[in-house]
């Protein structure tokens, strides 16, 4: 299945096991699993623990070894054993865990297990795999000398040279360089024997990367970008020779991240790793052991797969005390990603920091605290509660230091759900808003795998006018410094953190003709029953918004702006018989996309105004995107000072700062010196995953070169000023020729110019 948006604020979930629901944004829990379901899996559990120890108990020396085997060793995995229950981020969360591999073993058993495994095996892969195993246990428990000592141990059984040996002593060396030992590090790395590892594609990848950080910890950042240039280029050899795609291997991507990583830094004039660490606890301040802590890449935020942070180099977990440490972290920008148990995520939230960014540069050490909230307990609606009236009373318990709320309203359909803004900067723990204002707020759509209009799903496009639908909320708390503090949405998985259920339904209108024909899942034969009605009477306000909802829709969906016009003029009918910030929002962002400047400023100001919201403030409920696209109108009309300060204030509300080239653009057109166009680039990096923070930061100085080379300067600058101008005026059917051709003197402005076309 698939979604797709028209309208802002809207966020998708898919159905996980155990009935979790997780975002692409950040993590929602619906609190839908049950004290019964859970004491049913703790109780299977049990059952296995105590057939497998029976079975222990009466088998002899090797058959105890069999069992550990088959039993212990079979249910931990894989190569790099740091697998979590769940994963939390910034910019996404996803549950990693499975009941069916899980462990009926405590962990002491386990380690016991593992142990006598690890004296009596006869050495091979599943040595190695146990040696792994063991030491994620007692990293788990928050005993890294114990882990330390049973690495040393396990790669004592294994002969010297051999590939076993080999791979635990890059583990080691990797923990060892992870906790500040970086003599310790390059001890261990010296005495692995490269040619064991000649036939593994990724161990030689790991190797490599060992190598490089050693080299970049020594000052030798040079050397360091030679290795891992020779790496990629023998990994896409084998490859290549083999018949496979290079980027296949799970060794590739980490080896060209550290690249790009290290020749920024030598462009950067940075040779000197720097050091992060930190604490996990919860707000009550007891400290959450064994936590996995992962330092990610920018450019390995989007993958969703776990296993793109266990392979790289910075991965931890939490001692006794909840205290982390990263040493030997290269310069660059890094998010932080929580691996979490069930039972320590349960009725909990942690609340990424506005600006999730953690900048390593010129060796410093840096201090990330983290801290878990308790979810917030909801009131009313829940459980179910069934809605005839006009007007919908939500209300939750206060959160302490909590200055404003956003209220979320979610929808509910076959494998999936989506949810919406519905009010923000609530000033009470309380809201009461009617069933027409629901009605308004549409929550995209979703499709099927067929991607015609037929496979649209009906429950996506009613949303909230479905009598039938099972609706969910959330809320969420905010300091003064707009910070989020918690939300209600969340694991809770035992009978004292469920609480009450965020469920609800709202039957205060019956289903249409109209309806009951989408809902049998005929869309084309719905679009004409609502335009029938719309005809039939004017002022049919719900005909009228499902007819433009399924046009819209429509257009999208096959990708065309047939029936636009007819779309608009609905639309602005529409907008008067009930009037909707979302429904003035789309007005102003086609007009915007027209560049239709008068039209635009008139439903503009109207979204502003049934937003509540005044943009010569740095009002929160005008999002850093609203901001921009309002700046970037601001300077098409050449109101360039405006501009301007609209553009400062919404970088300094998105961290990511994704309009910062447009906001260059406008400086650079009203300075005219490449100089301030720079100092922006640097103090607003772009963090984007096809391209580096220091993006525009390397254009400009570049540019800069090129101006200096270029004969004639002043000449140079009166051709940057027109096609500057060209942007900035909006005459996009001029600016992309000149860009797309072949020049020798401007090469970098071109690059440039085209880079600005592509801010979005």
């Amino acid at each position: 299945m698939r979604v797709k948006f028209k309208v802002k604020h809207i966020v998708l979930y898919v159905l996980l096991p155990l009935l979790l629901i997780s975002s692409t944004v950040y993590i929602l829990m619906i609190p839908q699993v049950s004290a019964w379901l859970h004491g049913r899996t703790n109780q299977s559990l049990a059952e296995q623990r105590t057939e497998l120890l029976e079975d222990l108990a009466k088998a002899s020396a090797p058959e105890r070894i069999n069992i550990i085997r088959q039993k212990v060793i079979g249910s931990g995995g894989s190569y790099t054993p740091f697998s979590f229950d769940v994963y939390i981020g910034s910019n996404s969360s996803q549950s990693g865990g499975d009941s069916e591999s899980a462990s009926p073993l405590q962990p002491a058993e386990q380690i016991d297990l593992l142990n006598e495994y690890i004296a009596q095996s006869t050495p091979g892969y599943e040595l190695e795999d146990a040696s792994q195993q063991l030491v994620f246990l007692y990293d788990s428990l928050g005993q890294q000398q114990q882990a330390d000592q049973a690495l040393q141990q396990a790669m004592a059984r294994f002969p010297t040279p051999s590939e076993q040996r080999s791979q635990l002593a890059i583990l080691q060396a990797g923990r060892l360089l992870n906790e500040g030992d970086a003599d310790g590090a390059k001890e261990v790395y010296q005495k692995i024997h490269p040619e064991t590892l000649s036939q593994n594609t990724d161990l030689n990848a790991a190797y490599a990367l060992l190598h490089a950080r050693l080299l970049y910890t020594d000052h030798q950042a040079d050397q360091a970008l030679a290795v891992l240039t020779d790496a990629i280029k023998e990994l896409k050899e084998n490859s290549y020779s083999s018949g496979s795609d290079p980027a296949s291997s799970m060794g590739y991507t980490p080896l060209t991240r550290m690249q790009q990583t290290i020749q920024t830094a030598i462009r950067m004039d940075e040779y000197t790793a720097g050091t992060i660490q930190g604490t996990l606890k919860r707000s009550d301040g007891t400290p959450v052991a064994g936590a996995g802590v992962f330092l990610i890449a920018e450019g390995d935020l989007n993958s969703y797969s776990s296993n793109v942070f266990d392979s790289g180099p910075y991965h931890t977990m939490t001692d006794a005390k909840g205290r982390y440490a990263f040493h030997a972290v290269m310069p660059g920008f890094y998010q932080l990603r929580l691996g979490l148990s069930f039972q320590q995520v349960d009725g909990w939230t942690w609340q990424v920091p506005a600006d999730p960014w953690i900048h390593v540069t010129k060796g410093k050490q840096l201090q990330q605290n983290t801290v878990l909230q308790p979810l917030i307990q909801l009131k009313q609606p829940v459980n179910d509660q069934i809605i005839t009236d006009n007007q919908i009373v939500f209300s939750w318990q206060p959160v302490k230091g909590a200055a404003y709320y956003n209220l979320e309203g979610g929808i509910q359909y076959p494998n999936g759900s989506t949810r919406s803004v519905v009010k923000e900067n609530i000033r009470t723990p309380s809201l009461t808003i009617t069933a027409e204002e629901l009605y308004r707020m549409s929550m995209g759509f979703s499709y099927g795998s067929s991607g015609d209009f037929d496979s649209v799903v009906p429950e996506s496009m009613l949303s909230f006018m479905n009598p039938n639908g099972r609706l969910s909320w959330n809320v969420i708390a905010y300091d003064s410094n707009g910070q989020q503090i918690s939300q209600s949405s969340g694991y809770r998985l035992t009978r004292e953190s469920m609480g009450n259920l965020p469920f609800f339904y709202l039957k205060n209108r019956i289903l249409t003709p109209a309806d009951r024909i989408l809902l049998d899942k005929k869309p084309e034969e719905a679009l004409a029953a609502y335009r029938q009605d719309v005809a039939a009477n004017p002022q049919d306000t719900h005909a009228l918004r499902m007819l433009t909802r399924l046009l819209s829709t429509k257009q999208s969906i096959m990708e065309n702006t047939e029936g636009e016009a007819e779309y608009i003029k609905l639309m602005q009918r529409q907008l008067t018989l009930s009037p909707s910030s979302q429904d003035a929002y789309t007005l102003a962002d086609y007009y915007y996309r027209q560049q239709d400047w008068t039209a635009y400023n008139k439903y503009h100001g109207l979204y502003l105004a049934l937003n509540d919201s005044d943009p010569s403030e740095n009002e929160i409920a005008l999002n850093s995107y609203d901001r921009s696209t309002y700046a970037v109108a601001l300077m098409r009309q050449n109101k360039l000072q405006e501009a301007d300060r609209q553009f400062k204030l919404a970088m300094q509300q998105d961290p990511d700062h994704r309009f910062v080239g447009s906001y260059i653009a406008n400086r650079l057109y009203m300075d005219h010196t490449l100089e301030s166009a720079l100092a922006l680039a640097e103090q607003y990096p772009q963090h984007e995953s096809e391209q580096a923070a220091y993006f525009w930061t390397n254009l400009l100085q570049d540019m800069q070169a090129e101006r200096k080379q270029y004969s004639n300067t002043a000449r140079y600058d009166q051709e940057l000023q027109q096609k500057l101008g060209w942007y900035v005026q909006g005459h996009e059917d001029r600016l992309k020729p000149w860009a797309s051709q072949s020049s020798k003197d401007t090469p970098i402005m071109q690059k440039f110019m085209k880079a600005l076309l592509e801010v979005r």
